[in-house]
């Protein structure tokens, strides 16, 4: 019985290790976050994207996508 608690005991911790592994800033990834795009951004990653699609063809992909 205490090895059966042990193992469940080691998988949640394993499971709260790996989502804390994962959280890049707490002070930014625990609060709202108001970043937004600019075409003029520095940071490519904070640049929007430009697709040559019009917005229901990039819709329908990315439903595709998440299926």
């Amino acid at each position: 019985m205490m090895w059966a608690l042990g193992g469940v005991l080691l998988a949640l911790l394993a499971l709260v290790g790996s989502v804390a592994w994962q959280v890049d800033d707490w002070s930014r990834d625990l609060s709202t976050n108001w970043a937004r795009t600019s075409p003029h951004a520095a940071d490519p990653a904070l640049q929007p994207l430009e697709v040559a699609a019009s917005l229901g063809e990039v819709a329908e992909r990315i439903e595709a996508f998440a299926r």
